[in-house]
């Protein structure tokens, strides 16, 4: 059995880092977590912004669309850790390699595994 590393550095939910960065809108600083986790040895990276007290939405699409034009951070694929579909929506639009962690109830989480094209990357990437 291989395995893999999650950078869980991303996600508000358990990191009081991260969560006080991303409530002051301090995205630059929230972009070196990451940058970070990948040079630790991380392939993939786990983003989580739900929390009562941010705009889910608004912090996931900022965030991830920066780091999807960060090259030390965009090599690795993404995971859009959230219970809120509208927030995963937003990851959705950014990244060309997603994995989505979507909890249906508290006994089940779904993961699903999106590529998009390389064609749809390179016109995100141009706007």
């Amino acid at each position: 059995m291989n395995f893999v590393n999650i950078g869980e550095r991303c996600n508000i939910s358990g990191s009081l880092q991260f969560k006080k960065l991303i409530k002051e809108s301090n995205y630059e600083e929230a972009i070196k977590v990451a940058k970070d986790q990948v040079n630790s040895g991380a392939q993939l990276l786990d983003f989580n912004f739900d929390d009562a007290l941010i705009d889910g939405k608004n912090a996931m699409t900022k965030f991830i669309r920066m780091c999807a034009t960060e090259p030390g951070v965009a090599k690795v694929p993404f995971v859009i850790d959230s219970s809120k579909f509208e927030i995963i929506e937003c990851g959705l639009k950014v990244k060309i390699e997603i994995l989505i962690n979507f909890q249906r109830t508290s006994k089940e989480n779904v993961l699903l595994i999106v590529y998009r094209s390389k064609e749809e990357k390179k016109s995100l990437s141009d706007k």
